[in-house]
């Protein structure tokens, strides 16, 4: 099942327009595509970390973030990643 979204950047700014993607689910995956509009020539991209290490602390800088809830039900999984390839994912009971 393959689901798409339109997202605005949290704060107005200078370079980024708008946030859109796929999220598909299947049986065992949910695969999450972002693609990003605006001036992305003025981000300072980080360098790509290679083998994507697991890091803290990205939601205080620049990361891409997505919630996973099962139907009715109030525990959910917060995911975040960074440009560079870094990421982390936290479980909360609600």
């Amino acid at each position: 099942m393959l689901h798409s979204f339109k997202l605005l950047p949290f704060q107005k700014n200078s370079f980024l327009d708008s946030i859109h993607g796929n999220i598909r689910f299947t049986d065992d995956e949910i695969s999450i595509t972002y693609q990003l509009s605006g001036s992305l020539a003025d981000i300072d991209w980080p360098d790509s970390a290679g083998i994507a290490p697991r890091e803290y602390g990205l939601w205080e800088a620049t990361c891409l973030e997505f919630f996973i809830r099962p139907s009715g039900g109030q525990a959910y999984l917060e995911v975040n990643i960074n440009p560079g390839g870094s990421w982390n994912c936290f479980s909360f009971t609600g």
